[in-house]
């Protein structure tokens, strides 16, 4: 009996043993095939990890009846679940990560720089015993500083402000300092070398660190003029369309587009100036409307300092349509506006 029992001991002993075994891992950048290093590699569901060495290579003790998956995470890289494969020995890659920050809306600048203390807090995360802290790169004083240092000097420029929106990327490496800035293609080269002077004038950042050692992180911005939310605006458009197609007008058979600008301070419309106008009372039905938005609502239209650009376009019987007006390098293009009179055309 003690015989069989200890036979029976050992069969467990050898099936336990049996479902862990080591395997050995290695971690690769998908886009330059070079190492990752200190990548951090937990076992998903386990308080245990660890990270890669300088070659990226990992070596852990994997419990085939209970876990999975690893994750894998590095600044600079999208964080990956990963399968544990069945052979001992593999390799995987991680792809490069964007960290998109806030929309910058040129409307909103120039404004006035504050000036911050110069703070940076780690991410820290935990899984039981294996502690992973990963700290990403921040601008001197926070990054509400990066913001106005980029939309002021964007606003400032030779050139003026950009008419159209584009999206911005950019690196900052080891030393804190901004590299391969890059604009999507629908600006100009100009427009692209200005910026790219704009971020090579920018103060180092305090850049990003792996388990203590510095690493290059990576950036993606949209910038634009006219980027307040279209569900705001829809509460000041109503406002707009309360007054109808003037009387005279429509007796006249006058049809076509109004176009215009005015200014708006914190609610406040402060300037109002036609572009176009076919006359017959129509310019001053549109000024009659943009005065009489509330002020409350007024504010929901953009930035506390903004000037628009409106079309207003009057039809007989048919819907008159006329060509976008074309905004100034610092005005904001609203969407435009039709009155229709039915069955008065002669």
């Amino acid at each position: 009996m003690k015989r069989i029992l200890f036979w029976l001991l050992m069969f467990f002993a050898l099936s336990t043993n049996a479902q862990e075994r080591k395997i050995i891992g290695r971690v690769l950048s998908r886009e330059t095939k070079k190492p990752v290093k200190n990548a951090n590699v937990i076992i998903l569901g386990a308080t245990s990890g660890t990270f890669t060495n300088a070659a990226g290579f990992f070596e852990l003790s994997i419990d085939n009846s209970k876990y999975e998956k690893l994750m894998v995470s590095h600044i600079g890289y999208q964080t990956a679940n990963i399968p544990i494969p069945l052979q001992d020995r593999f390799m995987f890659y991680l792809d490069r990560e964007y960290t998109v920050l806030k929309r910058i809306n040129l409307a909103g600048y120039p404004v006035v720089e504050q000036i911050m203390g110069r703070t940076s807090t780690p991410a820290s995360r935990e899984s039981g015993e294996f502690k992973v802290v990963e700290s990403g790169a921040v601008f001197p004083g926070g990054m509400d500083n990066f913001y106005v240092y980029l939309g002021n000097a964007l606003a400032n420029k030779s050139t003026g402000k950009p008419t159209n929106p584009f999206d911005c990327r950019f690196t900052i490496n080891t030393d804190g300092k901004a590299e391969d800035v890059s604009i999507s293609d629908s600006t100009t080269v100009g427009l692209a070398n200005e910026v790219r002077q704009i971020f090579n004038d920018m103060d180092p950042w305090i850049p990003g660190t792996q388990r203590g050692e510095m690493v290059p992180q990576y950036f993606q911005i949209k910038i634009a003029l006219d980027d307040w939310p279209e569900e705001n605006r829809a509460a000041v458009y109503p406002y707009l369309t309360l007054l109808s197609y003037p009387k005279e007008a429509r007796k006249m058979g006058v049809q076509g587009s109004v176009v215009v600008r005015f200014s708006v301070e914190h609610g406040i419309v402060t300037k109002i100036e036609f572009l176009e106008d076919i006359g017959s009372g129509c310019a001053e039905m549109v000024r009659r409307a943009i005065t009489q938005v509330p002020v409350e609502k007024m504010k929901l239209l953009g930035p506390p300092q903004a000037t628009y650009v409106l079309a207003v376009n009057f039809g007989l019987d048919t819907k008159f349509e006329a060509p976008d007006p074309i905004p100034g390098p610092n005005e904001v293009l609203l969407e435009s506006i039709y009155f229709t009179a039915q069955g008065s055309k002669k």
